[in-house]
């Protein structure tokens, strides 16, 4: 079986405070049409295979592989294991916010599922990444708390140019790097109430990512990118 899992952008990232080790968000999300294809199928055997295809130079193959392969000893240690043979042909980048780790595991949840005839809570699906409930549901969403509340939208049609640095950014690396610089998050939830009820009109023309000061302080080209697509008029 085939399984494409998309892309996603978040026009709106609102870091609302921390819960544990986690940050606590308010985020509007939508899909865009660049893809990961996972091609999952059932073997004879309870050992899981997995092969790699991507042209994107800077993924480590072997560290990106030993990565699923911790996700599926997760999977496997709640429901039946099963030997797999998995091929992931990766086009989404990683470290560009585009949720590029989470789509091959959403690909091999939704293939697990089929196969064993199950649907994995969300509360299971949070534990396997922050992006993972949502990369599951798709469309336009206002996804808030840890990643697990989601409400979907109705949101535009919308032509995006995705443009990154050669160079990624760890999130967790972004993450503290706003703690260095914000004593405490500034809730923006009354402004993202009002984007939201009438999001087909708002929303392109208005939207911000708290993460955008530190992505440039730890890598001075997205500084450098933006001010160019500024400067051509984008």
């Amino acid at each position: 079986m085939e399984i494409s899992v998309y892309a996603k952008v978040n026009f709106i990232l609102n870091i609302t405070g921390r819960e544990g080790d986690y940050h606590t968000l308010d985020m509007v999300e939508s899909n865009i049409s660049l893809y990961d294809m996972v091609k999952i199928e059932k073997n004879s055997s309870s050992v899981c295979t997995i092969n790699l295809i991507t042209d994107i130079s800077s993924i480590n193959k072997s560290k990106y592989i030993e990565i699923i392969n911790k996700t599926l000893k997760k999977i496997f240690q709640i429901y039946p294991e099963i030997g797999l043979d998995i091929q992931i042909t990766k086009n989404i980048p990683l470290g560009a916010g585009l949720g590029g780790g989470s789509a091959p595991i959403v690909g091999i949840v939704k293939g697990i599922e089929e196969m064993l005839g199950i649907k994995m809570n969300k509360n299971f699906l949070l534990s396997l990444g922050s992006d993972i409930p949502y990369m599951y549901e798709g469309g336009w969403a206002r996804v808030s708390h840890l990643g697990e509340k989601i409400q979907k939208l109705n949101g535009p049609d919308l032509d995006l140019i995705i443009a990154k640095p050669a160079k990624g950014i760890n999130t967790k690396d972004c993450y503290d790097k706003f703690d260095k610089i914000y004593v405490s998050p500034i809730v923006k939830q009354k402004e993202i109430d009002h984007i939201c009820k009438d999001i087909q009109k708002i929303l392109p023309h208005m939207f911000f990512n708290d993460l955008e000061g530190p992505a440039i302080i730890l890598n001075e080209d997205v500084e450098k990118l933006i001010q160019y697509m500024k400067n051509i008029g984008l």
